[in-house]
């Protein structure tokens, strides 16, 4: 690994806790009753402190180093998972929370993740436990790096630009006189996170919450009528991304509806993407259509290459892939003019491909 991008994922273990794979303390029966019942008594629960909110972009401010700046997702959750995207200056981090009876575990993450992609069915290979019942001071739980996580505070005050707050305290002891602190208020989930190496501090404290879907880049690929021909023009544009929402609805209406006049739409009002599923063995990206697909076009060979050209490159640029697999209700892309064997592959092809410009058509 290059020292910078050595330098970026350390800085990213520091800014949001990413590392860590933890293993829990057993306690007795007797002491997990009394401890049960001091979590009664003041009222508290687990959800209060990780709640799963939509549609709001939580941005930190960093200090004392850049990639300490943060912004924060939730781009899907089903009830007991919640996936979260992680944008810094250097890179994009997905991670999975899941929440348990007693307990607020991250159980998977995956950098350089610069797609869109609902992972949450992804089986577990993290066990970094962030919070634990009982919610009282004092509770404390074992890493297997060795290291202890506890509980230090439960009426903490801690301000950020976003305001001041009274939160649960989190304190993680690590090595070489190095701690991490995490605080977690009700209703809102995680305000700030403050890194102690000695004299040394870098803190990401909550600055904004933007209520609305996050907006993400993408490179949109359309036919263009010009000069009595027709050829393949791309747009950069930024989409919506709302928590829970379906990729399939989303390709569907830029697919539909152009986002410049002048461009014509890839596939017909009546045509419907089935499925987009990453093969990430092969890192080939396959696409179902519903039958409409080829009626609905109603093209001659020309258009017809155009068309497949903007789908497969569309996809492709977004997953970061030269393998685009075309399907139609499962069964190999076939059309008058072109067709697929079972598995062969559609390849990224953008040379000469020009950005649209609507001045110059």
């Amino acid at each position: 690994m290059r020292k910078s991008n050595r330098l970026k994922f350390i800085l990213l273990i520091v800014a949001f806790t990413l590392a860590f794979a933890t293993a829990c303390t057993p306690v007795s029966d007797s002491q997990e009753e009394q401890d049960e019942g001091k979590s009664d008594d003041i009222g508290i629960s687990l959800d209060d402190y990780f709640p799963f909110i939509h549609d709001s972009v939580y941005e930190y401010e960093g200090r004392g180093n850049e990639f300490a700046e943060q912004s924060v997702f939730l781009e899907y959750e089903n009830g007991q998972r919640g996936q979260y995207r992680t944008i810094n200056p250097g890179t994009e981090t997905v991670k999975i929370v899941e929440r348990t009876a007693d307990s607020v575990r991250e159980i998977y993450l995956e950098g350089e993740f610069y797609h869109t992609e609902n992972i949450l069915s992804t089986s577990g290979i993290k066990n970094n436990v962030l919070l634990k019942e009982p919610l009282v001071k004092g509770n404390s739980w074992e890493l297997e790096e060795g290291y202890t996580r506890e509980i230090t505070g439960l009426d903490v005050e801690i301000e950020t630009p976003y305001g001041l707050f009274d939160a649960i305290e989190v304190t993680t002891y690590l090595e070489e006189n190095r701690l991490q602190k995490n605080y977690y208020v009700k209703d809102i989930g995680l305000v700030a996170i403050l890194y102690y190496d000695g004299d040394t501090q870098i803190s990401s404290l909550l600055r904004d919450i933007v209520q609305g879907p996050y907006e993400k880049d993408i490179r949109l690929y359309y036919p263009l009528e010009r000069d009595n021909d027709i050829v393949t023009s791309y747009v950069d544009y930024m989409f919506s991304f709302s928590t829970n929402d379906h990729l399939e609805n989303i390709f569907e209406d830029l697919f539909k509806n152009p986002v410049e006049e002048g461009l014509s739409r890839v596939i017909s009002d009546d045509t419907m993407i089935n499925s987009i599923f990453l093969d990430k063995g092969t890192w080939t990206i396959k696409v179902d259509f519903s039958s409409e697909l080829i009626p609905g076009w109603n093209a001659g060979s020309s258009l017809e290459l155009e068309l497949i050209k903007s789908i497969v490159n569309t996809f492709g640029e977004f997953y970061d892939t030269d393998k685009v697999y075309l399907s139609i209700d499962g069964v190999p892309f076939t059309s008058g003019h072109y067709g697929a064997a079972e598995d062969e592959v559609f390849k990224v092809d953008t040379e000469g491909i020009e950005e649209y410009d609507e001045d110059n058509e």
